[in-house]
């Protein structure tokens, strides 16, 4: 089963990258320097078989015209911190991966994608964004028991 996941993963990753990149590099990331993002979440706890609900909080830097570093928190569950890389294919799709650690702490990882479903860039100033984001994220010791969430976040940036 893992390694049918993997392989349809990787199939749909190297053909969204392969459509989306028609974008020029300028006009990808909304932000210019860095961002504030906020969320509301739920999500399916694998492990327990459970629902939950949560929020989100991230704060990203921008370092190349489509990619961006950051830390966020996901209180779902346990909770998770995590250092994020985020991965812009055009304007309006990306994906990210996470790590970092959960409660315990245990070393957690996670995987997510994200849709710009608004955005407001403008030349100077704020620029604002509303998305909507799936994560699956789990501790490293067992891939199987992990949180799948599921936010509709606003971030706010320069």
């Amino acid at each position: 089963m893992k390694r049918l996941f993997s392989t349809f993963l990787l199939v749909a990753l190297a053909t969204a990258a392969a459509v989306a990149q028609t974008a020029t590099a300028s006009q990808v990331i909304e932000y210019k320097v860095f961002s504030v993002e906020a969320g509301v979440n739920a999500g399916y706890i694998v492990g327990a078989n459970t629902m939950a609900a949560g929020t989100s909080f991230g704060l990203n830097f921008v370092v190349a015209d489509n990619m961006s570093v950051g830390v966020q928190t996901t209180n779902i569950g346990t909770g998770f911190n995590m250092f994020k890389l985020s991965y812009y294919l055009n304007p309006s799709i990306g994906f990210s991966a996470h790590i970092g650690t959960t409660a315990g702490p245990v070393t957690a990882a996670g995987m997510g994608a994200f849709i710009n479903m608004a955005r407001n860039n403008p030349s100077s100033g704020l620029a604002n964004a509303y998305k909507i984001k799936i994560d699956y994220l789990f501790k490293t010791s067992d891939i199987t028991t992990g949180t799948l969430a599921v936010a509709m976040a606003m971030s706010l940036g320069i």
